[in-house]
């Protein structure tokens, strides 16, 4: 699969037992993420974490230094379980209204800054949502494989730039399998089936179970979680090709294909 390019490389330095990412101060609410996200998952056995040594605060900057690991085995999509311990997370639940609210001012963001978004659309949609149950928790949000490192048969995941507080409990799980999904789609020019593979996707996913209780398993697969999913998905990619220019074309593309799929809800 292919991951999106950024200028992230460039400001991680390599050292003999150390890594070092650097983070400018435009770039100060994902070290602010990083750390917060750190803190959050050590000791709480979802994820393997990379010792961290130290965070050096400049005037211009921030620098946090790990400890070096070495990939010794090849990354697999097939391997979640071995980085993702889901039946550790602790869950809330929530009136969907607030949760809406913040997703509606996210989409009028993106509408003021491309005046042909559907917005209307969408937002029919979302009314449906109003007044439910939301189960949220803290998610990683940018979880899947090329963020993951095994090295002497310890499954680490690393990167927690884009973490969040809260958002829909199962937002880690669905970016694993549906963003390869995505890529894979336009990589092999399937757009015309998009929404038929999401959809064959989404029911093989229904037949596993990821540790939690019956109940809660069943929640993993309401439809309105897949939506909330594509919703957060489709913000995530557009403030990611506003920071990378490069690949513009590339995320928009992936964008089309998730607008697809959230036109299709009634």
């Amino acid at each position: 699969m292919r991951k999106i390019k950024s200028n992230k490389l460039k400001n991680i330095k390599f050292k003999k037992n150390i890594v070092i990412k650097k983070f400018s101060n435009s770039e100060k609410l994902n070290s602010l993420n990083e750390i917060k996200g750190y803190n959050y998952f050590l000791n709480k056995d979802i994820f393997q974490l990379i010792p961290r040594i130290k965070i050096v605060k400049k005037y211009n900057s921030v620098l946090i230094y790990y400890k070096r690991f070495n990939q010794t085995h090849v990354r697999s999509f097939f391997k979640i379980n071995k980085f993702y311990n889901i039946s550790k997370i602790k869950f809330k639940k929530i009136n969907s209204s607030d949760y809406l609210i913040d997703l509606i001012n996210k989409l009028n963001e993106i509408k003021n800054f491309d005046n042909k978004f559907p917005i209307n659309k969408i937002l029919i949609s979302i009314k449906k949502y109003k007044n439910q149950t939301l189960l949220i928790s803290p998610n990683h949000c940018d979880f899947i494989h090329y963020n993951t490192l095994i090295c002497n048969n310890k499954y680490y995941t690393i990167d927690f730039e884009y973490f969040k507080k809260k958002i829909i409990f199962n937002y880690d799980l669905y970016n694993w399998y549906f963003t390869p999904l995505f890529t894979n789609i336009k990589r092999y020019k399937l757009n015309f089936f998009s929404n038929f593979l999401i959809d064959i996707f989404f029911y093989i996913l229904k037949k596993k179970n990821f540790g939690y209780q019956d109940k809660i398993n069943k929640a993993f697969y309401n439809d309105k979680y897949l939506f909330f999913f594509l919703i957060e998905k489709y913000i995530f990619l557009f403030n990611e090709k506003k920071k990378n220019s490069g690949e513009y074309f590339h995320i928009s593309i992936l964008e089309k294909l998730i607008l697809k799929k959230l036109l299709s809800y009634k």
